[in-house]
């Protein structure tokens, strides 16, 4: 994601590091993986629900768990970077 460029970065996520969308990278293409990365989060939230509803494997390994919805939120943060990078660079292109 760090690419090593002259040309300007875009940050899509901060953790302990930046992450950055490459120069050139469309807003069709950031929101496509945005979209992408927001279903993968629904889904994990849905499986973790129904799981701890169920009394299933997970109810009883809470850490697993906590670390998997630990793992959504960070693709969440992913996913809304580069929603917003996908708006700038649309708006970017649409100004004259």
């Amino acid at each position: 994601m760090n690419a090593p460029t002259s040309l300007p970065t875009r940050p899509v996520l901060r953790i302990n590091s930046e992450y950055q969308a490459a120069p050139g990278t469309g807003p069709e293409t950031l929101h496509e993986d945005a979209m992408l990365l927001a279903g993968i989060v629904e889904d994990i939230i849905n499986t973790v629900a129904h799981g701890l509803c169920e009394h299933s494997d997970m109810a009883a390994n809470l850490k697993p768990t906590a670390n998997l919805l630990f793992g959504a939120h960070i693709l969440q943060r992913l996913a809304t970077g580069a929603m917003e990078a996908a708006y700038r660079e649309g708006r970017k292109e649409a100004s004259p």
